[in-house]
């Protein structure tokens, strides 16, 4: 994720080009985050849809479901171990 001094927003030595170049990135990069958001939710309710029996054929328990998915989508690092040896 790229990170610009506000600077570069406020004072005229940036160019429009060099703005709007830079407003395109954090535009690309909310889209970017709301897609992982969206892709983490629909996971999480897809896997919550299961039965705990199935769950713990996944190897998880039905308390983890939001974690795993916030991890799968990388909105979170990867802090459980099985989690981790499948991506």
């Amino acid at each position: 994720m790229h990170t610009f001094p506000s600077f570069l927003f406020s004072f005229s030595f940036a160019t429009p080009a060099v703005r709007l170049a830079l407003l395109r990135i954090r535009i690309a990069e909310a889209v970017r985050g709301w897609r992982a958001r969206e892709q983490a939710r629909r996971t999480a309710r897809a896997l919550a849809d299961l039965d705990d029996r199935t769950l713990h054929d996944l190897g998880f328990h039905r308390c983890e479901v939001g974690a795993v998915s916030a991890e799968v989508h990388g909105l979170r690092a990867a802090t459980l171990r099985r989690v981790t040896q499948v991506i």
